[in-house]
């Protein structure tokens, strides 16, 4: 072909091939129909300054090599093996740009409807910006350095994709990085956010801004992150957050579901939400009223700072047993005053006043227990460690119920000395008057859990309660799986506890577990000479110190053990895991209907017709602990149902309505999707705006998120606890 303009009408069969004489300045290639432009052979010298306009596309075909590429048409451009795009004018097409595999695009200008498409160890080197309807996805093995995206999805990292970005994403459906895709230096303005998921890294020194939130889920790395949005960050599984900037969330900062978040600055509304097994390593500052919420058990709170409020500025809810928070550059410490309804925890180091902690809720100084962390720093944790009524503790006469133990009497230790007992704490506990009842319900340790006859029979001890296991005193509550040991809702409970002249390990039920630690809080207990405290609290002070064997809440000795109660419940006797059974009471003024339902399959609405003039429904069923199904999870709650919805007559009533009361735990969320779990007996009350008038009957529908699943005891086991 000669220099000039070309312009003719194709079938969708002919090829136009294109010389370098083709592209002369202002020379113009109109192809109507067909494959548009491809060449086999293109010479690396080719400065193209005309248009190419094509219905069915653009195409620059294997070894292709362009220079300032001006495109408009229908498919784009097309690179396969070591083809070369170079542009700096823009491609602009209905159907897409396309960068096939192994191709390389360099500043690249791009107007179209789905972006570019890296495959293979594609490469797209753009300094200008990639607009697109659909989005611009950069796909598996694909590199993207400084992009400038305005589109509709924006950008998606496959397998070892790579973005590195010096500019801002912006989109409307958001800014997704996923399956093991690493972003750097990512500057993100979008709906949605940040995704993660299977591996994927954000190394981030510009803006995550995001009406939804920026969301890093399901084993996820955000390194560096600054984020202005409405959720703020979600963690999910082993998701990590590593922090240098500010996150600031309308509706809070949710760190859960074992996520683990480094240096984190924060100035949100609600703060951090750390559901069980949840870690935060904070070296900035958390700012809200409720800046730190403990939701479950198991978290792990690290305050790297010294002095003033150790980087949290407001108050610490939902801490109970089995939770910590780690003050890791404070050693020796320990507790000088306490005052207020929100128990402000002065906290000393070698004597010396460092810091304090705002605590919210009905703590007292005996509340709280200190051991080194092992790295000269300090742990705070708190227990409740007692036997309930009835427990049998070994006595050189045979085995004894507590609470007929004297002071001045003797009792066998695990290793088979006498020892005498100092003294003995008793304290009556009305469960359901206590704030947070999980701490003081006691934990059943079937007949046979630890081995054959370990227990006996059915022991009953509190849940802060340390167990002698592999030469470890661990706490029972870290060990609950649902089945050979669970946590059981009382009304009241009757707690002793055993005193010798120093620490040691008792024999309960067969069952070797600690006896009492003296930590000055014997106020807990009603027949102490001190003033008795509200609320009880049975916390030993130091296991490091004063303990008589290691203490551990966590860990690989302590999964190991858990592994193997895991391991002895088919030769105990229990079913296989099975969805939690339902029963509904309708209450209407002082009648009662009950009704047990059929449990609802994951993903499905359970839809109620209840009598008129219902005021309140309760939610009953029996509950599953997602640890005793998998002993990587540590999740100790008892949780039923998981809802995602709540409907009266077809209106929807937020999961944070005081209208769901009692039984509901708190709202967890999941990029742009929350829920709530059930604790067994969850109630919806219905206050007159959500009544329906008249008889008509009151239709309340739930969209269930997943149900738990239980291993029930067989038979035999029930009889074993006599």
């Amino acid at each position: 072909m000669a220099s000039g303009n070309y312009t003719g009408t194709y079938s969708s069969s002919v090829t136009v091939t294109v010389t370098p004489a083709t592209f002369a300045t202002g020379s113009v290639v109109d192809v109507t129909r067909g494959v548009a432009v491809q060449s086999s052979i293109l010479d690396p010298s080719i400065d193209a300054m005309g248009v190419i306009d094509a219905t069915g596309g653009v195409v620059v075909a294997p070894g292709g090599v362009r220079g300032v590429v001006d495109l408009a048409g229908g498919t784009g451009v097309e690179l396969k093996h070591a083809g070369t795009l170079m542009n700096a004018g823009y491609i602009q097409a209905s159907g897409a740009i396309l960068v096939a595999p192994h191709g390389a695009a360099r500043d690249v200008t791009l107007q179209g409807g789905v972006g570019a498409d890296l495959a293979g160890g594609g490469t797209v080197q753009n300094f200008s910006y990639i607009q697109a309807i659909g989005g611009v996805v950069v796909a598996p093995n694909g590199s993207a350095q400084n992009v400038v995206l305005d589109g509709g999805v924006a950008v998606e990292l496959g397998k070892p994709g790579l973005v590195q970005n010096y500019a801002y994403i912006e989109a409307a459906g958001g800014v997704l990085v996923a399956q093991r895709g690493v972003a750097q230096n990512v500057d993100v303005k979008a709906a949605v956010g940040v995704d993660l998921a299977g591996g994927g890294t954000v190394q981030n020194f510009g803006r995550i801004d995001a009406a939804g939130g920026a969301v890093v889920a399901q084993s996820g790395i955000a390194q560096n992150v600054a984020v202005h949005g409405g959720i703020g960050v979600e963690l999910g599984a082993a998701g990590v957050v590593d922090n240098y900037g500010t996150i600031t969330a309308e509706s809070g900062h949710l760190v859960a579901q074992h996520g683990i978040a480094h240096n984190v600055s924060e100035t949100p509304a609600i703060g951090v939400d750390m559901s069980a097994g949840s870690t935060l390593l904070n070296a900035g500052l958390i700012q809200a009223t409720d800046a730190v919420a403990f939701n479950g058990t198991g978290s792990d709170l690290v305050l790297e700072g010294t002095g003033g409020n150790f980087g949290v500025a407001g108050s610490i809810t939902g801490f109970v047993a089995g939770d910590t928070i780690d003050l890791a550059n404070v050693a020796n410490a320990g507790v000088k005053v306490g005052n207020g309804d929100d128990f402000v925890l002065t906290i000393t180091s070698n004597g010396h006043v460092v810091g304090s902690l705002d605590f919210a809720g009905p703590y007292t100084a005996s509340s709280f227990q200190f051991s080194t962390n092992g790295s000269g720093g300090t742990d705070i944790t708190t227990t409740f460690p007692c036997f309930a009524e009835g427990t049998r503790i070994a006595t050189p006469q045979g085995e004894v119920s507590v609470e007929t133990l004297t002071e001045g009497g003797l009792v066998l230790t695990a290793s088979g000395a006498t020892r005498p007992i100092v003294w003995i704490g008793t304290r009556r506990i009305d469960c359901t008057t206590h704030p947070v009842p999980t701490q003081v319900w006691p934990v059943r340790v079937r007949s046979g859990a630890f081995g054959d006859g370990l227990p006996r029979r059915d022991l009953l001890i509190s849940p802060g309660h340390a167990v002698f296991v592999d030469g470890l005193l661990i706490p029972v509550a870290h060990l609950i799986n649902g089945a050979s040991i669970v946590q059981e809702r009382v009304a009241s409970v009757t707690y002793y506890h055993v005193e010798l002249d120093s620490h040691d390990i008792l024999l309960s039920e067969g069952l070797a577990s600690e006896s009492y630690l003296d930590t000055g809080n014997r106020g807990a207990f009603a027949n102490s000479d001190q003033a008795m405290t509200l609320q009880p609290d049975f916390s030993p002070r130091s296991h490091e110190v004063d303990g008589c064997a290691p203490y551990r809440t966590g860990g690989a000795e302590v999964e190991a053990v858990r592994s193997r109660l895991l391991e002895r419940l088919d030769g105990l006797g229990f079913e296989a895991a099975e969805p939690v059974a339902l029963t509904v009471e309708a209450v209407a003024g002082d009648r009662v209907i009950r009704q047990p339902v059929p449990t609802p399959a994951s993903g499905r609405l359970l839809r109620l017709s209840l009598p008129a003039g219902t005021d309140r429904i309760c939610l009953r069923s029996d509950v599953g602990v997602a640890a005793g199904l998998n002993v990587a999870i540590t999740d100790v709650r008892g949780l039923g149902l998981c809802v995602g919805a709540v409907f009266v007559d077809g209106a929807l009533v937020p999961l944070d309505s005081p209208a769901l009361a009692a039984g509901f735990y708190r709202v967890e969320r999941g990029g742009a999707e929350s829920w709530r779990w059930t604790d067994g007996a969850a109630e919806i009350v219905l206050p007159p705006s959500l009544r329906p008038s008249g008889m008509a009957p009151v239709l309340i529908e739930l969209l269930v998120r997943d149900v738990m699943r239980v291993r029930r005891p067989a038979l035999a086991v029930l009889r074993n606890a006599a």
